[in-house]
């Protein structure tokens, strides 16, 4: 039998008022968040939540999880991150999953983790796609696949998901998943290390020292050792002090010169980001 119409249009028109409301309460607690006021930002994303947003229990879930002017609380975090992934929200899965297969607020459980990473994957979610590829590429909860795990990879590095670029690096310098490839593992390590990701610029600044898949150049080399090491990796400032070793001192300035060259440009284009995310 079929509804009244009258019913129906009440029913229609009470889900639209939840639905406004429901987003007030969320954009309220994105103000108050911003304000510093986290528990009126609380207050409200709970109350969203409650009313069926799943954006706002996400949005709490997260705050929770990586404890954003809240008590870091990855148990609470699961709690609200599990209401928003029920609601088929993809982040939440994305973020639900990935703490099942860390064991962090939960109890590790590979079988639960992938169920969530896949069914956030199914959704194009660029996280869960790349947690993916780094548990095909691992062999966690499932059988070692390289070969699936680039192509995961190479999904969210389409995606412009630096993790992604580096990775691609990896596998494409040591022939995992795809044939040796050092030309191709230059490409992708230079994508990462253009955004300034510090295991790019080490791997990039070892290829250049070694000549391998381009012509040997230790001042270039230096560059990416200087740009790394600035960054804070350890491995880099060792690099560094070796390369510094075999360049003359005309060579060490020139490489100085590059990297600042390219830190102001890095810097510029980062800002370039922000200003459109505004």
């Amino acid at each position: 039998m079929k509804p009244s119409l009258v019913l129906a249009a009440n029913t229609l028109l009470a889900i639209a008022a939840m639905s406004v409301n429901a987003w007030a309460d969320v954009a309220a607690g994105v103000r108050a968040f911003k304000k510093g006021d986290v528990e009126a930002a609380v207050r409200e994303w709970k109350d969203a939540s409650l009313q069926g947003d799943a954006k706002a229990a996400w949005m709490l879930g997260f705050a929770y999880e990586n404890g954003m002017r809240v008590p870091k609380d990855p148990r609470e975090a699961v709690k609200w991150l599990r209401m928003a992934a029920d609601k088929d929200y993809p982040e939440a899965e994305a973020e639900l999953g990935q703490l099942y297969m860390d064991g962090n607020g939960v109890e590790q459980d590979f079988k639960e983790g992938l169920k969530w990473l896949r069914a956030a994957a199914a959704h194009d979610q660029v996280d869960a796609i790349y947690n993916l590829g780094v548990a095909y590429f691992e062999g966690t909860g499932v059988s070692k696949d390289a070969q699936r795990a680039v192509k995961l990879f190479q999904n969210a590095a389409h995606k412009e998901y630096v993790d992604a670029f580096y990775n691609l690096g990896v596998c494409y310098r040591d022939g995992e998943g795809v044939p040796q490839d050092y030309q191709s593992a230059i490409r992708w390590f230079r994508e990462a290390a253009e955004y300034g990701e510090p295991d790019s610029q080490v791997s990039l600044a070892v290829m250049y020292a070694m000549g391998w898949g381009v012509s040997r150049d230790p001042v270039e080399g230096h560059k990416w050792a200087n740009l790394a090491a600035a960054a804070g990796s350890e491995q880099a400032v060792e690099l560094r002090k070796k390369l510094e070793g075999i360049l003359s001192p005309a060579q060490i300035v020139e490489a100085q010169r590059r990297a600042k060259n390219t830190f102001i440009k890095q810097r510029h284009d980062k800002m370039k980001l922000e200003d459109l995310a505004q």
